[in-house]
């Protein structure tokens, strides 16, 4: 986390500030949420997203499986505002796999980076999730490292094993990383936005809590 100092005294141009009234800049929002296949990492991300529904502006995707006859054949991305597009299929040719399936960049390159670029400021952007299908595209891992690096708010999940990209993501100093058990999802939910009214940014904790109060 940066260092915050208040103006030296007798230094030109400089203001006296009391340390009791000096305003401290809270650091950018940068949450990240992990755990093995199966833990509930996509639903924690769901009810977050349902619990911040018209309190907070958001933007974004999730992952969903594919399944046929009770098997899992692929993955597609479901934007916020219910855009889908293909992520990866069993039938999916070409030279791009991960284990079973073929993967398909196309839409991940259009809608899903469409959907993690927000309109306005302090619009929260969720990314499920940042894995090794996700990571073969240069344009995705770009848009993860601006977003870790400039002011948005971000909440995602990231994988957690994996190398490269994925595991400097997982280990960046800059993210509070969260880890979640199976059967803890709707638990951790609540961590998590607790963690945003609690942050110090006013465009979160105001919202939320204005949120909260018009429902009792």
């Amino acid at each position: 986390m940066a260092e915050h100092r208040s103006p030296k005294p007798g230094v030109a141009g400089s203001i006296p500030v009391s340390p009791a009234n000096a305003e401290t800049r809270p650091a950018p929002i940068k949450l990240l949420l992990t755990g093995p296949p199966g833990s509930g990492k996509t639903s924690a991300v769901q009810s977050v997203v349902k619990r911040l529904a018209g309190r907070v502006p958001m933007t974004g995707f999730f992952t969903e499986e594919l399944r046929e006859s009770g098997r899992r054949v692929g993955f597609r991305g479901v934007t916020l505002d219910g855009r889908a597009f293909p992520l990866a299929h069993a039938r999916t040719g070409g030279p791009l796999r991960v284990g079973p399936y073929g993967i398909d960049l196309a839409g991940l390159e259009s809608v899903g980076l469409d959907a993690m670029t927000p309109r306005l400021p302090g619009t929260l952007v969720i990314v499920d999730e940042i894995g090794k299908m996700e990571c073969l595209s240069a344009s995705f891992k770009d848009r993860i490292a601006r977003l870790l690096e400039d002011e948005t708010p971000l909440f995602a999940t990231v994988a957690v094993v994996g190398v490269g990209f994925v595991k400097r993501v997982r280990t960046d100093g800059r993210a509070k990383l969260f880890n979640v058990k199976r059967g803890e999802s709707e638990a951790m939910a609540g961590e998590i936005v607790r963690h945003l009214m609690e942050s110090g940014h006013s465009a979160f904790s105001y919202r939320i809590k204005e949120g909260r109060d018009s429902n009792r």
